[in-house]
């Protein structure tokens, strides 16, 4: 399937929030939303460990040379503003892009044993003792990945699961990853390579433990 030409897949950053934020609460129902707070500590503490999945929009003069695709829609849907003429794509220091709509984000922390811990939605505080990023960790837990309505069933989950694995095996940033998911999500991981932590073992609301291995390429 091909992809559109304007996608970029990042680390997200703290400036990343409200648009993060937004996007949770477009997909996720409720109770599985991370607050503000959480969310910030996340991006926060671990932004090598959260992916984005952005559209770029760039500069008119940009478009028009590398996306004729991109322009043509950006014209006929007048978005005058993201209108930046008086930025050249060759002015030292400028960048191209003028806007970045978040469409997907996996986030995640290092955490303390094998397996999602029920308090994973809690900061690191005292008597915490599963809560929280623990950096010495080499258990990646991913606590949510999402991808925007509009654009699913388009392979992109499928994209930036498997960008966001191959990165942190090639930077040695830990040796599994670990997430829970409901059961009808269970053979679209096992096709990306996670497998069940325990088969027999089900969580609250008939959820799932699993995993994938972490491999760092050899050079």
């Amino acid at each position: 399937m091909d992809f559109p030409a304007n996608l970029c897949i990042r680390p997200l950053t703290i400036s990343d929030l409200i648009q993060v934020e937004e996007l949770e609460a477009a997909v996720l129902p409720e109770d599985r939303c991370a607050s503000k707070e959480i969310l910030r500590y996340r991006l926060t503490v671990a932004p090598e460990l959260c992916c984005g999945l952005f559209l770029r929009e760039y500069i008119p003069e940009f478009n028009q040379v590398n996306l004729p695709e991109v322009a043509e829609r950006i014209n006929k849907e007048h978005h005058d503003h993201v209108h930046h003429a008086a930025i050249q794509p060759d002015e030292p220091g400028k960048s191209s892009v003028v806007r970045e709509t978040l469409v997907g984000h996996v986030l995640a922390t290092k955490i303390r044993g094998s397996k999602i811990p029920a308090d994973s939605t809690e900061l690191l505080v005292e008597g915490k003792s599963q809560a929280g990023h623990d950096e010495r960790s080499r258990i990646i837990g991913i606590h949510s990945v999402c991808v925007s309505s509009e654009w699913k069933r388009r392979n992109l989950g499928t994209l930036m699961l498997h960008d966001y694995i191959q990165k942190l095996s090639n930077q040695d940033l830990g040796d599994q990853i670990v997430l829970v998911c409901d059961l009808d999500m269970v053979n679209f991981y096992a096709k990306i390579g996670y497998v069940q932590l325990d088969e027999s073992e089900q969580l609250e609301g008939g959820r799932v433990n699993m995993t994938i291995d972490l491999i760092p390429e050899e050079i």
